[in-house]
């Protein structure tokens, strides 16, 4: 039924529940599990606009550091139940991304970690999974995984 399964990370903590689940989806299945991180350019912007003086370069490359250890993370869950990963880093708006990403390598399943927001928080930025969800053509699945901290 799945052969390959696209899981977007955007490398927190509450991504530990979902990465269980892709994984023991993934072992069921016998499928491949295509591990994907987005470096977010809009937290990118973020941080050199609290700190004009920090260096765009490094910046970027602490947030592609990041992405890959959780990515990381998530391929070594995988390999513990036999399954097998690919690891994709790329730049950009991670809802462009993903489902750009989604439309070029065709997954089965598309699984999704998400968090419970504030209500004010999705009014105002909008929600990935959302988005994912509406524009691509194969099943998704989203797990929820706890609420978002403000703090």
């Amino acid at each position: 039924m799945y052969d390959e399964i696209l899981f977007p990370t955007d490398a927190t903590k509450t991504d530990e529940k979902a990465v269980e689940d892709v994984s023991q989806i993934a072992s069921l299945h016998d499928a491949r599990v295509h591990v994907l991180h987005v470096v977010n350019e809009s937290a990118v912007d973020a941080l050199l606009s609290a700190d004009p003086s920090a260096d765009p370069e490094r910046v970027e490359e602490t947030l592609a550091e990041k992405g890959e250890e959780a990515a990381s993370e998530v391929e070594q869950n995988c390999a513990e139940k036999g399954v097998e990963t690919e690891v994709v880093i790329r730049q950009g708006r991670p809802e462009e991304e993903i489902v750009e990403y989604a439309e070029s390598e065709t997954p089965d399943l598309v699984v999704m970690a998400t968090k419970k927001k504030p209500e004010r928080y999705s009014d105002i930025l909008g929600s990935v999974t959302e988005t994912v969800m509406r524009s691509v053509d194969t099943r998704v699945m989203v797990v929820k995984t706890g609420e978002m901290t403000t703090t």
